[in-house]
């Protein structure tokens, strides 16, 4: 359970699907474990508007990286972002559309407290 405060901010719920692709049925189901897993942890993200107004992106308009570019953890200490809190995960369903394409996807609900809105 995450603690809030009253007032100050708003709180953002949203729901994710992961689809996970792989060419074992033992590969996609390793993947989907990893997802499934993270339930009730917290992650840090970065402020992407931040990023767009120094024009500080890691890749050019063709994806390749540019000189100097900023990895996750630069990202995370230059623009701090919300933190994500995983509030569940859930597996949404599984299926092979042919005997080495396996799909899996998997249902993420996060919750996020935004400031200054």
């Amino acid at each position: 359970m995450i603690p809030h405060q009253l007032g100050g901010g708003q709180r953002v719920q949203t729901e994710y699907l992961f689809h996970c692709i792989a060419r074992t049925v033992y590969e996609r189901d390793f993947l989907l474990d990893i997802i499934t897993l993270q339930k009730e942890k917290v992650f840090t993200t970065f402020d992407m508007d931040q990023i767009d107004s120094n024009n500080d992106y890691s890749l050019d308009y063709r994806g390749t990286p540019v000189s100097g570019a900023k990895r996750y953890p630069e990202f995370l200490s230059s623009y701090p972002g919300p933190r994500i809190y995983i509030a569940d995960t859930s597996l949404d369903s599984v299926y092979s559309i042919s005997p080495r394409l396996h799909v899996g996807t998997v249902k993420v609900k996060t919750d996020s407290l935004i400031f200054g809105v």
